[in-house]
């Protein structure tokens, strides 16, 4: 049986607490000034909503952040704040998955229902790491969300899940019809609207931020002073990052930063869209869909950051978008 929404509820609680429990001895903070890229950053306008969206229980988290950079970096491309449809990237995400096993999304989904752990098997389905939702929005595009947003999609998409109907769930016809579109018109119109993303986004590039350690080339001088006394020299070498100065460093460039949380065997990705500096400690501002709303994150958090983070690069040689797209997407953008 699939984890009940009180299970569910209770995991994120207990998630929440363990995270905002961590705390870091008084020896452990900094001293002395730091270099930052800028005193502060705020990026909380450059998207469309306030920033607490629900994932209503299903293990998307990843797509959330991903749509959030997307948000952002349509914002910072064209001036337009439209809100992205979280529905139509887990749709894409688990269309991705039957296609991996050349089946269907009714074969596919059969099959699993069939699974003696049915429930954790739909949540390793679900889930995911941003990098792979970010590569999928840039290599596919996405739709505009709908009023009623991800709650009004998933109150039919979970309905299916608990009762093991996936197989039925038609992707297509489910988001044409909170388009309120008849299907065959709906399903070109979202054709549309993904192609226009995809130009819009086109130039822009995933690209890792090591939050812990990282590799980095040995400089030639160095290898050679270390081949010259007869010791091996390794081309690469591992490097401690400072955590706090490699997110505020992509904050104050206006990229916003999708991170992963990590606790035990769980885990919980969220976008940092800003941060301030507190006491002589930074505190980074969020966008979060978890049950229990992760608001901020304080710098003796950090420590539970995974090592990879994602943002979206915007290429040096990219072209204005065109004054047709340019267009498309204020009429997209308009209320309905």
């Amino acid at each position: 049986m699939y984890p009940s929404r009180a299970v569910e509820k209770c995991r994120a609680a207990l998630f929440c607490a363990a995270l905002l429990a961590v705390s870091l001895p008084a020896s452990e903070a900094r001293a002395g000034p730091r270099r930052l890229a800028c005193e502060a950053a705020d990026l909380s306008g450059h998207f469309p909503d306030p920033p607490c969206r629900a994932q209503c229980g299903v293990d998307c988290c990843h797509g959330f952040a991903a749509v959030a950079l997307a948000e952002a970096a349509l914002f910072q491309r064209t001036g337009s704040k439209i809100a992205l449809s979280e529905a139509d990237l887990l749709l894409q995400w688990l269309k991705g998955r039957a296609a991996d096993k050349g089946q269907s999304w009714s074969e596919f989904w059969k099959g699993v229902s069939t699974e003696e752990h049915y429930g954790a098997a739909v949540s390793n389905l679900e889930g995911g790491l941003a990098d792979k939702s970010l590569q999928l929005i840039l290599d596919n595009g996405i739709i505009a969300d709908k009023p009623s947003g991800f709650r009004g999609f998933a109150a039919g998409y979970t309905r299916a899940r608990e009762d093991r109907t996936l197989h039925d769930f038609e992707p297509e016809a489910s988001l044409s019809r909170e388009r309120g579109a008849a299907d065959g018109a709906g399903r070109a119109d979202l054709a549309r609207e993904r192609l226009l993303i995809r130009r819009l986004l086109g130039a822009y590039k995933v690209r890792r931020v090591p939050l812990k350690t990282a590799w980095v080339e040995t400089p030639p001088g160095e290898m050679a002073k270390e081949e010259k006394a007869g010791r091996f020299s390794d081309p690469w070498r591992r490097v401690e990052v400072d955590t706090a100065l490699a997110l505020s460093a992509e904050l104050c460039a206006s990229r916003p930063v999708a991170v992963t949380l990590v606790k035990g065997f769980q885990s919980h990705v969220l976008a940092l869209t800003g941060f301030s500096e507190e006491g002589g400690a930074l505190a980074f501002r969020t966008r979060d869909s978890g049950e229990k709303k992760i608001t901020a994150l304080k710098e003796r958090h950090l420590r539970l950051l995974d090592n990879d983070a994602y943002v979206l690069d915007l290429s040096p040689d990219a072209q204005p978008p065109s004054p047709e797209d340019l267009a498309a997407l204020l009429e997209l953008a308009a209320p309905k």
